[in-house]
């Protein structure tokens, strides 16, 4: 297991998960969350949906992370909106591919569209947390007739900003733990890559400090089960063999900038000041690439990787405004 496999799946098991039943047929309902299972020609789509209103679409990290790190907190978004959980293709409990390789930005794209044609809506907002905003992004860019709002949180848009969070890692452990750089640089010196268990011990002791201004945090939380942990599976495929050096795999070299210009919805995007992985600093240059007038940063003072667990209200309070504010 590889540092960055550890760390999300080190998040991904302490984040807090609401008890759903397996449904035997296309939907069932428990508590207030609805699952349902749609057929695509890769296999079973597994997705929630809970609340009423526009959809907001909430697109998961990793790659390779379920749905389960959005739950229960944007039940506060429900009131306004169906919010939609949903795993993609190679996660959580949908179905897998046979070929690794096919796990690709591009095909996390076609899920977003198979979940809003069985939505039977015209549009819907996406919200792509960290891996997550780059198939938001792609789908904003290839169906922009269909989206109303984008929202990207501690996002990456690119393999260049993909690698821009690794390297912060990397820093990181150089900065506070430099007896395990060390070490990685001698395992680096002897051809070892990152995703060999001895490296990632070295940097799994970077799991709490990267993601949380006050890891506290991850102590109220949950295991989460297994199942719903991050694919181990697609996150190799889509980043390769030396995931914690270097973006490789289906990921290498995927740059939507050429596009970028042509984004027409409202895009919002959020960072946590004290996010050592997806920096202010990456989503700061996310900001200047994408359209002039129809973006907004938010920084959130008190937060890490993920604003809406540190300070919920004012994050939901600024993404309540943002959702239901007038589209221009």
């Amino acid at each position: 297991m590889n540092l960055r496999t550890f760390i999300f799946q080190s998040a991904a098991a302490l984040c807090l998960t609401i008890t759903v039943q397996a449904a035997e047929n296309s939907s069932a309902t428990t508590n207030l969350l609805t699952t349902h299972i749609v057929a695509t020609r890769d296999g079973d789509l597994y997705y929630e949906t809970e609340g009423k209103g526009r959809p907001l679409v909430l697109v998961p990290g990793g790659p390779g992370g379920s749905r389960i790190s959005f739950q229960p907190w944007f039940s506060k978004i429900a009131d306004t909106h169906t919010v939609v959980y949903f795993d993609a293709i190679g996660r959580g409990r949908s179905a897998r591919l046979a070929d690794p390789t096919r796990y690709t930005v591009e095909r996390d794209v076609d899920d977003i569209e198979v979940l809003r044609a069985t939505l039977g809506v015209d549009k819907i907002s996406l919200f792509g947390q960290s891996y997550g905003g780059i198939p938001a992004l792609l789908y904003a860019l290839k169906y922009p007739e269909h989206v109303d709002k984008l929202v990207l949180s501690s996002a990456m848009i690119s393999a260049a900003s993909f690698q821009a969070n690794i390297d912060a890692t990397k820093a990181n452990l150089r900065t506070y733990y430099p007896d395990s750089w060390e070490r990685v640089k001698a395992l680096r010196a002897q051809g070892i890559k990152s995703s060999d268990e001895r490296s990632s011990r070295e940097f799994s002791r970077l799991a709490a400090m990267v993601y949380w201004h006050n890891a506290d945090f991850s102590e109220k939380m949950k295991k989460a089960e297994p199942a719903d942990r991050l694919s181990a599976t697609v996150y190799a495929a889509m980043l390769g063999d030396d995931p914690d050096e270097t973006v490789g795999g289906t990921l290498r070299g995927y740059d939507p900038g050429a596009f970028l210009p042509h984004l027409r919805a409202p895009i919002l995007i959020t960072s946590g000041r004290f996010d050592r992985v997806t920096t202010p600093e990456i989503s700061y240059q996310t900001l200047l690439r994408l359209p002039v007038g129809s973006t907004q940063l938010i920084t959130f003072e008190k937060s890490g990787h993920r604003p809406w667990v540190e300070e919920t209200d004012s994050y939901f309070s600024r993404l309540h405004e943002f959702l239901d504010g007038a589209t221009h």
